[in-house]
């Protein structure tokens, strides 16, 4: 079950990855018209220089996708710690429950055998 951060997190990083996509392609549209028009020509630097920034995108995108993942995880494993203690405390609670009924239990027998033995005493 992911938290409200979780998923904020994972909303604002599929936007961002969106826009950045989004000025890719449309970079790569003002090139191919820039060919077209013949103002670029074909295996120019630009056209090197936006392959290695579109390479250089898809790693920031990797990089960014393992950040994310890596705050989800913090994320799982802080909600688990925190719930540990309680599960201690009730368990803890429900044994000291556990032992005063068995000390009742004990009470009621030592005083169930001392009448017994008041009677049997009385009786001989």
């Amino acid at each position: 079950m992911e938290t409200k951060t979780q998923m904020g997190l994972k909303k604002k990083h599929l936007k961002t990855k969106r826009v950045g996509d989004f000025a890719f392609f449309l970079e790569i549209e003002e090139f191919k018209e820039g060919v077209k028009s013949g103002n670029i020509a074909p295996g120019t630097s630009l056209n090197k220089f936006s392959h290695d920034a579109h390479d250089e995108q898809k790693r920031a995108t990797r990089n960014a996708d393992e950040k994310v993942d890596l705050v989800v995880q913090a994320y799982d494993l802080k909600r688990i710690l925190l719930q540990q203690p309680e599960h201690l405390v009730r368990t803890l609670m429900a044994m000291g429950s556990l032992q005063r009924r068995v000390e009742e239990e004990d009470e009621k027998s030592n005083n169930l055998f001392n009448i017994n033995c008041y009677l049997f005493t009385i009786s001989c």
